[in-house]
């Protein structure tokens, strides 16, 4: 079972390596792409656009997951221990 294992991985592993890589970045000026004539352009409108305000969502109560909740194992019942303990959730 551990030799087919082994032989499984390698033969995968030679796959993966044998993949084509991404062809080196050249940087002749032929290579660089040349940017399109103003024409092409969208002009620039005269009034920008208004953005859409933004919700703000509140939170009903700020996140207490990093406060010590040891103080709830003095309760008496799990079930107190429970409740006591969801706060910090």
């Amino acid at each position: 079972m551990t030799r087919t294992a082994l032989l499984l991985s390698v033969l995968l592993a030679g796959y993966a390596f044998a993949q084509d890589k991404p062809a080196a970045k050249v940087d002749s000026p032929a290579a660089q792409p040349t940017p399109a004539p103003a024409a092409q352009q969208p002009a620039t409108p005269a009034e920008p656009k208004a953005e859409a305000p933004k919700k703000q969502t509140k939170t009903a109560h700020p996140s207490r997951r990093q406060e010590d909740a040891r103080h709830c194992l003095s309760k008496g019942s799990n079930t107190d221990i429970i409740k006591c303990a969801e706060e910090y959730l």
